[in-house]
């Protein structure tokens, strides 16, 4: 408004003298001839200048008016954008504050069960084990005979992993010869489907002897346990004699 006044003033039209108040001004002082030609452009000059000072007077009011304006709204815009940014700077700073804040009540949730363990009540001990029932004065005299038959099938499973051992490599032997011959086999088909009899040939032949060496550790294997299997009968009347003695026992009791 203070500016839109000044440009008002400054647009104003300033009074001139008109000719009619130099000529009053000049009869006046009864001036003539040079003198009065003189004393005119003297106050023409003076009027000129006048006029000059005063514009540009007006015209420096309206410049210092305006900058008076313009600076506040320039700074306070300068003000504003400043205002953002230092808030956006702001808030990394504000959530890794904040980040420990939230960690603290997980550390603490996470804590509370771990507290909470201790005082737990202590598991109670196992109930021992009820006593087995005492069996009755009948079934007691049962009781050797059935012991007959474990000690029975306590010795033949100790048998069983003795003949394990002595007929192990014999076995052993028997599969590898084997899982050879069936190699054998495959490799004359291969070399026959290529029409490689040369091939075909030579592994024939070595399939015979492989085939040789099988038969010859069957018959060892046969044989070894053909040895054990002559021993059975004796280890079963073995086991008999004892089981029938404690039969006989048994029957004995029982009269």
């Amino acid at each position: 408004m203070i500016l839109s006044g000044a440009l008002r003033v400054q647009r104003t039209p300033m009074v001139r003298n008109s000719p009619c108040s130099l000529s009053a001004a000049l009869s006046a002082a009864a001036l003539t001839g040079p003198r009065k030609i003189d004393t005119i452009l003297r106050l023409v000059h003076i009027q000129t200048s006048q006029e000059v000072f005063m514009k540009l007077g007006y015209h420096a009011l309206a410049l210092i008016l305006g900058f008076g304006l313009v600076a506040p709204a320039v700074a306070q815009e300068d003000t504003k954008k400043e205002e953002p940014a230092k808030e956006e700077a702001a808030a990394p700073a504000a959530a890794a504050a904040a980040a420990p804040a939230k960690e603290e009540p997980a550390k603490e949730e996470a804590a509370a069960p771990a507290a909470a363990a201790p005082a737990a009540a202590p598991a109670a001990p196992a109930a021992p084990a009820a006593p087995a029932k005492e069996l009755s004065g009948c079934a007691k005299t049962f009781v050797p005979l059935a012991d007959s038959y474990k000690a029975a099938y306590d010795d033949m499973q100790k048998w069983i992993s003795q003949i394990d051992t002595q007929t192990a490599a014999a076995s052993d032997n028997v599969a590898k010869l084997q899982k050879q011959l069936d190699e054998n086999q495959a490799a004359i088909t291969q070399a026959k489907s290529s029409n490689d009899k040369a091939k075909a040939k030579d592994l024939d032949k070595a399939g015979k002897k492989i085939s040789g060496d099988l038969n010859t550790a069957k018959k060892d294997l046969s044989s070894a346990c053909g040895k054990l299997v002559k021993d059975a009968p004796d280890k079963v009347k073995q086991y008999a004699d004892a089981t029938n003695k404690a039969l006989d026992a048994l029957k004995s009791q029982g009269k």
